[in-house]
C-alpha cells in the first residue's frame, strides 16, 4: 500500500511537469545563464545500466545551501528520464535533451552547419574558511567547455577556458563571476575521440554519455550496475565517520571523496547502507517508506504574481501572472 501511494503522488507530480518536453536544438547557443548560489548543487549523477533505463539518481549536499557547509554528499535523489537510454555494444547512450535538463542551465546544444555546438560552465567553490557559518569566506572559479561534434563522426573539438578565481564572502558579489571583465586565464584547445558518434534515433539526439561527459571535464566510471558521472568537488566528504555533526567547523579537510555508488549513505531511515544498495532497494521495490528523495525538471512556467486582477468577478484564476524561467531539476522529499 505504501509502494502504491508514492508512485502514484509520483505519477501525479509528474502529470503536473509534463510540459517538460523535448528541447528544441536552435542553429546558435542560448545566451549564457549567470550564476546563482544554488540550493541543490551535485557532485554526481548515477545512470543505471540494469535494465532501468529511464530512471537516474543524483547526489546533493547536505545542508541545503552548499557554501555554508560543504561536507557532505546527502542525500540520493531520483529521477525520471524523458527518454530511455540504451546500450550499444557496452557503451550507454544518453538522449542529448535529458542531459541537458540534467545539467541545467550550464549545458547547452546548438545544430548548426551539420555539427552539434556545445557549451558547459562550472563554477567551482573551495570554502577557504568559516566553514559551517553564514558567510564563509569562498574561493569561486567559473570554467567554461565550449565544443563542437561533426554529426558525420565522433571527434570533439573542444576549448576548456579557465576564469580568474574571485574570492568572496558568500553571494556578496556574484555577479563577478559572469561581468564582462572576468578575467580570462589560459585556454587550453584539444580534441576527444567520443566513444560513438552522435546519434539520431526515433527523432531523438543520442550521446555517449561516459565519453561525452569526460571531454567537458567529468569523471565517468561503471560500478555495481551503474555508470557515474562525477565532479570533484574540494572538500566534499563522503561520510562524516570521523567527526560528530556538531564538529563540522573544526574539520580538518584533506582530499576530498568523488562521489561511489560504495558510499555510505547518510538516512535516518535508510541506516547502514551505500548509496548502491539505496538505489537498488529503491528500483527493485524492497525500500519503499522512510524518506524518500525524488526530483522534477521545471522549465519555464506561467507563476502567480500574488497579486489580484482589477476586475473583483476575475479574481482567482485570472490573476495576474508572470512567465518564469526556472530551468532545473528541483528536488523534493517524502515521508513514508
Amino acid at each position: 500500500m505504501k509502494k502504491a501511494c508514492f508512485s502514484v503522488f509520483i505519477a501525479l507530480l509528474l502529470a503536473l511537469v509534463m510540459c517538460a518536453t523535448g528541447l528544441a536544438l536552435d542553429s546558435t547557443l542560448p545566451e549564457a545563464t549567470p550564476y546563482v548560489d544554488y540550493s541543490s548543487d551535485r557532485s554526481a549523477i548515477f545512470f543505471n545500466t540494469q535494465g532501468y533505463n529511464q530512471t537516474v539518481f543524483f547526489d546533493f549536499f547536505y545542508p541545503f545551501d552548499p557554501p555554508l557547509n560543504v561536507v557532505v554528499n546527502n542525500p540520493i535523489a531520483q529521477y525520471t528520464l524523458d527518454y530511455p537510454t540504451y546500450d550499444d555494444d557496452g557503451v550507454l547512450m544518453v538522449a542529448l535533451d535529458d542531459l541537458e535538463k540534467l545539467y541545467a542551465p550550464w549545458l547547452d546544444f546548438a545544430l548548426a552547419d551539420d555539427a552539434l555546438l556545445v557549451r558547459h560552465t562550472t563554477y567551482t567553490k573551495d570554502v577557504v574558511s568559516g566553514n559551517g557559518g553564514r558567510t564563509p569566506l569562498i574561493d569561486y572559479q567559473k570554467t567554461v567547455w565550449e565544443a563542437s561534434i561533426s554529426l558525420s563522426g565522433n571527434v570533439m573539438e573542444v576549448v576548456k577556458t579557465p576564469y580568474e578565481v574571485i574570492q568572496m564572502t558568500t553571494n556578496r558579489n556574484i555577479e563577478a563571476l559572469d561581468a564582462p571583465d572576468a578575467v580570462k586565464l589560459e585556454e587550453t584547445a584539444y580534441t576527444f575521440e567520443l566513444d560513438r558518434s552522435v546519434t539520431l534515433r526515433d527523432g531523438v539526439y543520442y550521446l555517449p554519455c561516459a565519453s561525452f561527459m569526460t571531454a567537458l571535464g567529468k569523471d565517468a566510471v561503471n560500478e555495481d550496475g551503474y555508470l557515474t558521472v562525477r565532479t570533484y568537488v574540494p572538500h566534499l566528504r563522503a561520510s562524516t565517520t570521523e567527526f560528530g555533526i556538531a564538529g563540522l567547523a573544526e574539520v580538518e579537510y584533506g582530499e576530498a571523496d568523488l562521489a561511489s555508488t560504495s558510499h555510505p549513505l547518510l538516512s535516518r531511515s535508510h541506516e547502514g547502507m551505500t548509496w548502491g544498495q539505496y538505489m537498488d532497494g529503491v528500483l527493485d521495490g524492497s525500500i519503499a517508506d522512510g524518506y524518500l528523495w525524488g526530483a522534477f525538471y521545471v522549465g519555464t512556467e506561467m507563476l502567480y504574481t500574488g497579486e489580484l486582477a482589477e476586475n473583483p468577478d476575475d479574481i482567482g484564476e485570472n490573476d495576474p501572472q508572470v512567465e518564469t524561467v526556472v530551468n532545473r531539476v528541483i528536488p523534493y522529499c517524502l515521508y513514508i
